[in-house]
């Protein structure tokens, strides 16, 4: 129950939020997830979502070998919490949702193609 003033809130993956912001935050995240999904996959044949500490959402990452994805290093990642969720929604109304991405995953585009090929070619 609440009281005048409160809004009731309601758990979502790990975060606490009003019902309303939860409804918005499940529809944008279940968005997003298709979105990076097909966006990381341009440039990782490896993209799953997981969670990597549990006082953090769930993150989409990208990897670009299996040994990669072992020792849980991937090339790109986003967690999916609101606060980034909400900046993905600001990226995209501006065109500019994969360089958010990059730049959340600390990558830049010419390095990862740098790292595409040395994988392929076995420097690495």
């Amino acid at each position: 129950m609440t009281t005048h003033g409160e809004m009731e809130r309601v758990k979502v993956d790990i975060f606490s939020m009003t019902k309303d912001e939860a409804a918005q935050f499940i529809e944008d995240k279940a968005y997003f997830m298709m979105t990076l999904r097909k966006l990381m996959y341009e440039y990782c044949p490896i993209v799953k979502v997981e969670r990597f500490d549990p006082a953090e959402g769930e993150s989409i990452s990208g990897y670009l070998t299996e040994d990669l994805e072992q020792a849980q290093t991937p090339v790109l990642s986003v967690v999916l919490d609101p606060f980034e969720v909400s900046a993905m929604k600001v990226a995209e109304e501006r065109g500019k949702l994969k360089e958010y991405v990059f730049a959340a995953s600390e990558m830049t585009e010419v390095l990862l193609q740098v790292l595409k090929e040395k994988f392929s070619n076995g420097e690495i």
